[in-house]
């Protein structure tokens, strides 16, 4: 026979069963990032604190004046047409200066929330799906650390509706975070997090067919695979071709974006480098 406390209580779990189905599906990263709270000893931060941090954030991108949004901001901050292979909105981020400069100095903290301004109806309250494509240029600008702090400000559906994080041409900072975290991570976390060489690599991910970025971003582009031949011809040329060649071979053997990227750059972009900081042009960040 069931008692009253007993209907009771099978009522409440029935009722926990059901909110628990009905609730949403939480990406990889926003659960990585809940374990991570865990593993710091960090407790999770009220939802109204969020969204009131989160709310400070979207005052400061609109306070900021609107000639500066025109006429720099707007190039670094964009959604664009494209969306990815999976349905996604593309947003791209491409920190740089009025004229494309690469070491230009900016205010991270006021382009973020600059950036925040142009998402939130999007992610925020249409709750659309969305990727980030953030251009670093070899420079990242932001530590993980600040990375960090600023998705603590966030509203909790920037993590729940993000498919994944594109970054090109990647700082040396975020080629060791990876390297890092590569033990530690799941294998489902690196379907969130990519770091491309080159914006060619993006075309499994996205469609170019309406994918597009600024010309300054496609001459930086060149410009690597300059500084890359270089890199070569020189090594041919002190090791009797064999560096060459066995880039070539490993290139052709690739069978795997990822694969070929590691490959490519495990082996050049070190020399690469070195014969920067040899003929002296400090002006390109590789951090």
């Amino acid at each position: 026979m069931v008692t009253m406390g007993q209907g009771s209580d099978k009522a409440k779990l029935d009722e926990g069963k059901e909110a628990a189905a009905d609730a949403p599906e939480h990406s990889p990263l926003s659960r990585l990032i809940n374990l991570f709270r865990l593993a710091c000893c960090q407790r999770r931060r009220s939802r109204e604190a969020r969204e009131a941090s989160y709310g400070k954030l979207l005052d400061l991108g609109r306070k900021i004046p609107e000639q500066k949004q025109t006429d720099w901001y707007e190039k670094l901050a964009w959604w664009s047409d494209a969306k990815t292979k999976r349905g996604a909105r593309v947003f791209v981020l491409a920190p740089r200066g009025p004229q494309g400069e690469t070491d230009h100095p900016i205010d991270m903290s006021e382009l973020l929330a600059f950036a925040l301004t142009k998402m939130d109806k999007t992610v925020v309250k249409e709750n659309t799906a969305f990727a980030v494509v953030w251009v670093q240029l070899s420079d990242h600008r932001v530590w993980p650390w600040q990375a960090w702090r600023f998705s603590e400000l966030l509203h909790a559906r920037y993590a729940d509706n993000l498919e994944a994080v594109h970054v090109i041409h990647p700082s040396w900072t975020i080629r060791i975070l990876r390297l890092f975290l590569w033990p530690l991570a799941s294998d489902e976390f690196w379907d969130y997090f990519y770091a491309h060489e080159r914006i060619e690599f993006l075309d499994t991910h996205i469609d170019f067919g309406k994918f597009r970025l600024p010309k300054d971003v496609y001459e930086y582009d060149k410009w690597l695979d300059q500084q890359a031949a270089e890199l070569s011809k020189s090594n041919a040329m002190r090791h009797g071709g064999a560096f060459g060649g066995m880039g070539m071979g490993m290139g052709m053997d690739s069978t795997s974006q990822t694969d070929e990227e590691k490959k490519k750059f495990d082996i050049q972009m070190e020399e690469m480098k070195r014969l920067l900081e040899q003929q002296g042009q400090g002006g390109k960040k590789l951090d």
